[in-house]
């Protein structure tokens, strides 16, 4: 299974959920993969 496939299947609000799972993670590298997430939904 791809990473393409997964957000098929994965909508937005939850993997906005999991990025804030992470607390040590800068909310810049937060954001940057929120948007890399975006651009992998058609």
């Amino acid at each position: 299974m791809t990473v393409a496939s997964l957000s098929q299947a994965l909508p937005e609000p939850e993997f906005t959920h999991i990025l804030s799972l992470f607390p040590l993670v800068p909310a810049p590298v937060k954001a940057a993969a929120l948007t890399a997430f975006r651009g992998l939904v058609v």
